[in-house]
């Protein structure tokens, strides 16, 4: 204001555009949240539905499950599936993580 005054120039023009400016942040992040929103509920159901399977597929027939807990390449698959689902919850948190 101070500057303004010295400067000269329309004031309630001025104080207008910054009341617009900070509506519209605040309005961007209002849609940042929502959108990330959806990206954390899709991160939970990509994380969980691999071990919810598996848990299904286990009490349902545990003698089809068994190869993957008994055998060396069974171990080595269920290592790299961890693996992965690891990778990609934190890719996925990366992506959702917005800066702005």
């Amino acid at each position: 204001m101070r500057i303004n005054r010295s400067v000269g120039g329309d004031l309630a023009q001025i104080l207008d555009q910054v009341g617009e400016t900070i509506r519209a942040r605040n309005r961007l992040k209002r849609q940042v949240a929502a959108l990330t929103a959806e990206g954390k509920i899709s991160a939970m159901v990509l994380g969980f539905l691999p071990i919810g399977m598996g848990l299904i597929l286990y009490s349902s027939n545990p003698d089809y499950m068994d190869p993957l807990f008994s055998r060396t390449i069974g171990l080595v698959m269920l290592g790299v599936a961890v693996g992965l689902l690891v990778a990609g919850a934190l890719w996925l948190k990366k992506l959702i993580d917005v800066e702005y």
